[in-house]
């Protein structure tokens, strides 16, 4: 591989070391294409080994938790959830790692609905409002796999949805408020308020970025959070009120260890910025090849009036000057005297007007020369 880059910026820099002759000629003879593709190639080139990583600074955002399967791998805290009374959206990277149905990665408890909000990692169940939703016909999660999953609800519209991947799934009625005062469990499932975990429901699996919303995201907003892993929540800041980088600095209980994805997103980030720099630079590419043609276009109308006047030298005849004598008349020969230069203008004519050589060009002589000489009327 280093081998090949290298022979590539070496071939590169040879074709940046051409002389300026050189080069137009490049352009001229294979057109400016040739050269914008040599040059995109080079800052291709230069974008991927020299762009740095990320400059986030702090790990946390990057850090995924990957749970234990017993049933004491959890994370529990009792979070204010006012906020949530009237509007919820919950979203999380997962991935899951074990078979079976009730692998649940969200459980939501209160003293009046024990299974207020409960998610798993396959669409087994939902819960929402105590009430539970088997949603494994409207899609397939695969083993191992990252997959997105948003629940979102409000009172304004008195439904709740589930999205995969940023596609909404499911959608169902709901008309009260959210209970608050309950206690959140990641990685198990809750009967009530912090207790009721059980080995049958341990999560076992990944979990990223898991943040929740007090408003109900739509549609639009949860396509772009599930477009990439590596998505910058913090536009939604406004909104995201249990942040994911708060969450993973809670207490654990079992086995709940760390790892991360930040070098993965430092690659995908460079990537785009390296992605962004090659369209600007392939615009501004865009432009230098159009004024390039441009100028190719007059060089070549240029070419083509010099070629005209180039045969007008050569045959100077036309409706105003009727004979080669009537030349005599302009500037560069009336007054001055006949040299050898001047002769060899005059084609036919000019073993008469070598007698003359010497004499000073005047009137009387040029009425001589078309009265006793007469040039030829038209060019060999």
């Amino acid at each position: 591989d280093c081998l090949l880059v290298h022979n590539l910026s070496s071939g590169i820099n040879a074709e940046y070391g051409q002389s300026q002759k050189s080069l137009f000629k490049t352009i001229a003879k294979d057109g400016p294409s040739k050269m914008l593709k040599m040059l995109i190639l080079a800052i291709a080139l230069m974008g991927f080994l020299v762009t740095p990583g990320s400059a986030v600074t702090g790990d946390e955002p990057y850090k995924v938790l990957q749970f234990g399967t017993s049933a004491s791998d959890y994370i529990l805290f009792t979070p204010d959830m006012t906020p949530f009374q009237n509007a919820l959206t919950v979203c999380a990277w997962i991935r899951r790692r074990q078979s079976g149905n009730y692998h649940t990665w969200f459980s939501y408890s209160t003293s009046s609905s024990g299974k207020e909000i409960e998610i798993t990692d396959n669409g087994y169940y939902a819960y929402m409002f105590g009430s539970g939703y088997n949603l494994q016909s409207k899609y397939t999660i695969s083993s191992g796999a990252w997959f997105h999953n948003c629940l979102s609800w409000d009172t304004s519209s008195n439904t709740f949805n589930i999205y995969i991947n940023g596609g909404l799934v499911y959608s169902a009625t709901k008309s009260r408020s959210l209970y608050t005062g309950g206690t959140m469990l990641f990685g198990n499932e809750q009967d009530s308020p912090g207790s009721g975990m059980d080995t049958s429901y341990d999560f076992g699996g990944e979990m990223y970025q898991l943040n929740v919303y007090d408003k109900k995201l739509d549609g639009a907003e949860i396509a772009k959070l599930a477009s990439d892993k590596c998505f910058d929540v913090e536009e939604f800041n406004e909104v995201r009120r249990i942040r994911w980088e708060d969450i993973v600095k809670l207490s654990r209980t079992g086995i709940v260890m760390e790892s991360s994805i930040q070098e993965e997103c430092s690659l995908k980030e460079a990537l785009f910025n390296t992605t962004i720099k090659l369209n600007r630079t392939e615009t501004q590419l865009n432009t230098t090849e159009t004024q390039l043609l441009s100028s190719l276009k007059e060089i070549q109308a240029l070419n083509e009036t010099i070629a005209t006047l180039k045969e007008q030298i050569k045959c100077p005849l036309n409706e105003t000057v009727t004979s080669y004598w009537d030349l005599l008349y302009s500037g560069d020969f009336f007054e001055g005297e006949i040299t050898t230069e001047k002769l060899q203008i005059f084609q036919k004519t000019q073993e008469k007007l070598e007698y003359f050589k010497g004499t000073r060009i005047t009137k009387g002589i040029i009425n001589f020369f078309k009265v006793f000489h007469d040039g030829p009327r038209q060019c060999n």
